[in-house]
């Protein structure tokens, strides 16, 4: 979420207004406190990250999730997929990995993650867009969790695109043994 400091979509039981009555059940403010450290320790737009990239000026270049519109090369794009995580698989994976209480995941970040994706999707006209598609059983890195979910989704869109010809029925084993991993960059089919 480029527009996000992953520290605000928790409530902050340090603020002036903050009511603990107010909280969903089984959330509390010592949740929403550790949650809150963990998130900013980890992910802060400030904090280095294993990727090298920069990230704490994100939120100034890309203030919202549905803008700018995209403008593809040609007519016909740019097709944009937003494919969203299975919210039971994330709120188990980040108990595991983060310690984050399932109850903060599923009142807190699958929704926040929901509502950015839901917007997402309309950086394309409404025709070329896909989504928020639901990765069943996968958590955030949905290319690591299911890859054949993430070819099928791409070899749609190649299809689409005219670079591939994809039959319908056909196994995706199939469909990228002969098509999307032979030379997807030559010649569109007519």
């Amino acid at each position: 979420m480029a527009n996000s400091d992953f520290i605000s979509m928790w409530p902050d039981p340090d603020a002036a207004d903050f009511n603990a009555s107010s909280l969903p059940e089984g959330v509390t403010p010592e949740f929403c406190k550790e949650t809150r450290a963990v998130y900013g320790k980890l992910f802060h737009p400030s904090v280095p990250n294993q990727e090298n990239l920069i990230r704490n000026n994100l939120a100034q270049l890309l203030p919202f999730s549905d803008a700018p519109k995209l403008i593809g090369p040609r007519e016909g794009t740019p097709l944009v997929t937003v494919v969203g995580h299975d919210p039971d698989y994330f709120a188990e994976e980040s108990l595991l990995k983060l310690g984050t209480p399932k109850v903060m995941s599923m009142h807190y970040t699958n929704p926040y993650w929901h509502r950015y994706n839901e917007r997402l999707i309309k950086i394309t006209a409404s025709h070329l867009a896909k989504g928020p598609v639901l990765a069943k059983g996968c958590g955030h890195f949905i290319q690591k969790d299911n890859p054949d979910f993430v070819a099928d989704e791409l070899c749609e869109m190649l299809s689409r695109l005219g670079y591939i010809n994809v039959p319908t029925g056909k196994p995706i084993v199939d469909i990228l043994s002969s098509s999307c991993k032979t030379d997807v960059a030559a010649e569109r089919i007519a």
